[in-house]
């Protein structure tokens, strides 16, 4: 029997547990150096793949599809980026805003200390 997604936000049918495969990098933001290896080490998932449709029911839904497609094309450009050494705390602190954005609904939401600019 599959595991129904835990901690799913009402407002948006996303996983709020999907923010801890952005928590490694957040946790180590002030060194740049050192966020870009831990990226590079063990690239951020997404969100299918954090949670696998083999051991989840209802990964994707109507309701989340639009915003794990975004999800999705955040870790692309986060993982290329730290991959191709291009990756800004500037671009970080937008991208990790913007996730948060999208899994929890609000503007409110977001890493203390940081911009709530999510332009991109």
């Amino acid at each position: 029997m599959k595991e129904k997604i835990p901690q799913l936000c009402k407002v948006t049918g996303v996983s709020c547990d999907y923010i801890n495969t952005w928590c490694a990098s957040y946790c180590i933001w002030r060194d740049t150096k050192r966020m870009k290896e831990v990226l590079r080490e063990i690239p951020i998932k997404k969100y299918a793949a954090w949670f696998p449709s083999g051991e989840y029911e209802e990964v994707i839904t109507e309701k989340n599809k639009v915003r794990v497609k975004r999800l999705d094309k955040l870790v692309d450009i986060i993982n290329l980026r730290a991959q191709e050494d291009t990756l800004s705390l500037r671009d970080f602190k937008r991208i990790i805003n913007l996730v948060c954005r999208l899994i929890y609904g609000s503007e409110e939401r977001g890493f203390p200390g940081f911009n709530r600019n999510t332009n991109i």
